[in-house]
Formats: structure tokens, C-alpha cells, sequence
């Protein structure tokens, strides 16, 4: 079992904190690429492994090794948005869409990729807008030349959206995380609360917005859904215990079970089973190994062993 699925994973449409300490962390890129994964699995009817992989990403995005970007974030909860409406879990559905909106603004594009029907599209249209509160007269308490940012943006007060999910990272001098946590609403932990200050612009801190404005925007989507396998037979783990794995050349062999690697759709493929599996973290190091590879056959070699002994991992 992996670091990631090792940690007790919880429902994201029951609860929005956990308290579990970090053990790794969490790669921009594996968090793009396992939304791609969501992507694919909602195009062809999955929604339990849709909904497996966005519980293990709601849980990893505490340990991020980067801040967020609001882009990447309501991708993330436009899925989750869209998976609990397919559910017929409303209330939720709509908790998530209000923080896609406030993620990316009311006149974001939606992602070709990620299947909305009519009936979701009305209920974004219908949606309102959430009171703001916050608890009087506290500020909020960040590092000394650091900050405390609220979905991708930073906060000089403790204020933020009702019933919506709000992802609240602490960031250090240099603007990297110490610590992330999930915020139900407007429910600040005291630990986080101070005077009754208004915080600090820290000398690091690049507005997202404005950020979008002068570069190239990041892409919502990095890759098109591709077919995990027939519809009528949905991926499943293969294995309860791995007792071996190995690579060689273009195959990853689990339990004497091989599975090739060779192309991007069959490297799709294995990634899609690795997130059924809830080895998350041997999904990320399993990128980053065909990347590295893709360059030089020789530098993927660290990344692979990592891949391995986080898939025989207790």
C-alpha cells in the first residue's frame, strides 16, 4: 500500500478537516495528473473510481509541496462538484460549484473533457452568492514574513465564504507550505487566529490574477480522456497484497503480472489501475519515471526504485 492510501482516508462529501500528519509530499504535477485520470474515468461512466481518485487528492492536497493555484483548484472542484451531482448529492454539488466559481470567476471556460449535462448546468446558473464571515475581532496569525492563503489566494483577514469548502494553506518566508488543512466555510481554527490585525502583503506573494493576466494562462486540462478499458468491465485492483514488482524496458511487472507501458494510452491504462488501487503515491513516482526517461533512458532510475518501493510499501 502506498504512503498516500496508507493514511485514513475519509470521505470528502462528509468532512472538510483532517488531522493526520503529512508523510510525503505532493507534486503540482501528480495532482494535474490525477484530475486528468478523474477526466477519463467520468467520460466513460466510472464514477466510483472518479470519486476514488478525488478522495485521494482531496486528502494529498493538505501536503502539497507547492501552493495552490486556483486554476488547478477548481478544476478540482468542478470535479467533485460534477461527481456528487451525478450522485444526486446536491447540497454537495452545489458546496463545490460555489468554490469552482470563486476559483475561477464566473466566466471561466469549462473543460471539453469533463462530461456536464443540462441539468448541471442549471444548477450552476441557479447558483448564489455565499454570505461572507468570519469570526470578529481576530486576525489571522502567519509566520513571520509568511502568510496564510485561502484557495490560492492570500488572506489579510479571516474571512471567508458559508458552507463551501475552503482549502487553507500556511506558507513560510520564502512562500513554500508548512502546513495545509481543509475549512469547512467560514470555520477558522484558533490556531490560526491572532490579533484583531489585518495581515501583511509578504514580498513573495504574486497575485494569481494578476499573474493570469500577464503570462500564459495555465491549461485546465493537460490531456483528452482517453478509454480506461471497455465500459462494461471497470478497472480493479488486481492484486490484495503486492509481494513483487519490478520494471524492465517498457513493463512494470506486479505479482508476475505484466503490464506494458510502452505507449501514452497503455501508460494511461496503468496509472488508471495504480489510482483504483489507491497507490497514489507510485502513480506520481511512476510519472515522473516515464518523464525522466522520455529525456535520458538513465535518469529515471531514482524515480523508478521510489515507484517500486512505494508499491511494496506496508
Amino acid at each position: 500500500m502506498s504512503v498516500i492510501a496508507g493514511l485514513a482516508l475519509l470521505s470528502a462529501s462528509a468532512v472538510y478537516a483532517q488531522d493526520e500528519a503529512c508523510t510525503g509530499t505532493f507534486a503540482v504535477s501528480e495532482w494535474r495528473e490525477a484530475m486528468d485520470a478523474v477526466d477519463r474515468a467520468v467520460s466513460v461512466g466510472k464514477g466510483g473510481l472518479a470519486q476514488n481518485i478525488l478522495d485521494q487528492i482531496f486528502d494529498a492536497l493538505r501536503c502539497s509541496g507547492t501552493l495552490a493555484d486556483p486554476v488547478d483548484l477548481g478544476r478540482f472542484a468542478r470535479q467533485m462538484s460534477v461527481t456528487a451531482f451525478s450522485r444526486q448529492e446536491f447540497d454537495e454539488a452545489t458546496r463545490w460549484a460555489q468554490l469552482a466559481r470563486e476559483a475561477l470567476g464566473d466566466d471561466a471556460s469549462w473543460s471539453d473533457t469533463l462530461v456536464r449535462t443540462d441539468a448541471y448546468t442549471r444548477l450552476e446558473e441557479e447558483l448564489e452568492n455565499p454570505q461572507v464571515s468570519g469570526p470578529d475581532a481576530r486576525g489571522l496569525l502567519a509566520p513571520k514574513k509568511g502568510g496564510i492563503l485561502i484557495d490560492g489566494r492570500l488572506a489579510t483577514r479571516p474571512e471567508a465564504s458559508v458552507s463551501v469548502p475552503h482549502l487553507v494553506q500556511v506558507a513560510d518566508k520564502s512562500g513554500l507550505p508548512l502546513e495545509g488543512r481543509w475549512m469547512d466555510g467560514a470555520a477558522f481554527p484558533d490556531d490560526l487566529l491572532g490579533e484583531d490585525v489585518v495581515a501583511v502583503r509578504p514580498k513573495w506573494y504574486v497575485d494569481p490574477d494578476i499573474r493570469a493576466r500577464v503570462a500564459e494562462p495555465s491549461p485546465v486540462v493537460a490531456i483528452a480522456p482517453t478509454p480506461i478499458a471497455d465500459s462494461d468491465n471497470p478497472p480493479e485492483c488486481p492484486w490484495r497484497v503486492i509481494k513483487k514488482a519490478s520494471v524492465e524496458g517498457s513493463a512494470v511487472s506486479i505479482n508476475k503480472t505484466v503490464y506494458d507501458v510502452r505507449s501514452d494510452i497503455a501508460e494511461m491504462g496503468f496509472l488508471d489501475i495504480l489510482y483504483s488501487c489507491d497507490e497514489f503515491e507510485a502513480a506520481g513516482r511512476f510519472q515522473k519515471w516515464r518523464t525522466a526517461r522520455a529525456v535520458n533512458p538513465f535518469e529515471g532510475s531514482m524515480d523508478r526504485d521510489a515507484m517500486i518501493r512505494a508499491l511494496l510499501a506496508d
